[in-house]
């Protein structure tokens, strides 16, 4: 890290316990992108979005290998299936914060299972995202330092009801909220919103 020069984070991943199937990945691998933007990372990259082959390779055991496959992505191998797991549709949703040059990050509010965060791009776009690594329900309240007044519209991953099949739907709103100075997000267990001035 120089003073001065943007600082990256990569290779990052959530790898709790290996299986990135399990429904709580996606919350996970959103907590630790939050955490980061909070932190003042410019940019962060996970380790791998795809599970890969690797070449001349068919071990199985040790750092996530299965027959050469190593499985540390939200996508599997696509000579394998093109099903993805549920974390990609957490990851689709923290793809609403956008990113590139001149993009404003603002530190959100956070606890042990919740974080929050907001983005602005050059362009006016804004998005709220809230992640809640928790296996409650969480309510939490926001205040911006300044009034945004603009329709925000919801979009959110739901461990409990997302349903992974090849045939990957685009991301759609799930209605809107106008908001001025604050307002109130309730988050299930594993959830992750982004509030987002785009409608899909």
């Amino acid at each position: 890290y120089a003073n001065g020069k943007p600082f990256c984070f990569d290779e990052y991943d959530a790898l709790y316990d290996r299986d990135h199937s399990r429904p709580s990945h996606g919350a996970e691998v959103v907590t630790a992108a939050v955490a980061l933007m909070n932190a003042g990372v410019n940019c962060s990259l996970m380790w791998t979005l795809f599970d890969q082959q690797w070449p001349n390779n068919d071990t199985s055991g040790k750092d996530r290998f299965e027959n050469g496959i190593h499985k540390h992505g939200v996508m599997p191998y696509l000579n394998v299936s093109k099903t993805p797991y549920p974390s990609y549709f957490a990851r689709r949703v923290y793809s609403l914060v956008g990113g590139g040059e001149g993009v404003k990050v603002y530190e959100g509010e956070c606890d042990r299972f919740v974080k929050t965060t907001m983005t602005e791009s050059k362009d006016g776009v804004i998005t709220v995202l809230a992640v809640n690594q928790g296996d409650t329900s969480k309510t939490v309240s926001l205040e911006f330092e300044k009034s945004i007044n603009r329709e925000l519209y919801k979009y959110s991953y739901d461990p409990s009801t997302v349903k992974c099949d090849e045939n990957i739907l685009p991301l759609k709103n799930e209605g809107s909220v106008f908001v001025e100075e604050k307002f109130e997000i309730t988050l299930l267990p594993g959830e992750v919103v982004a509030y987002h001035t785009e409608k899909f």
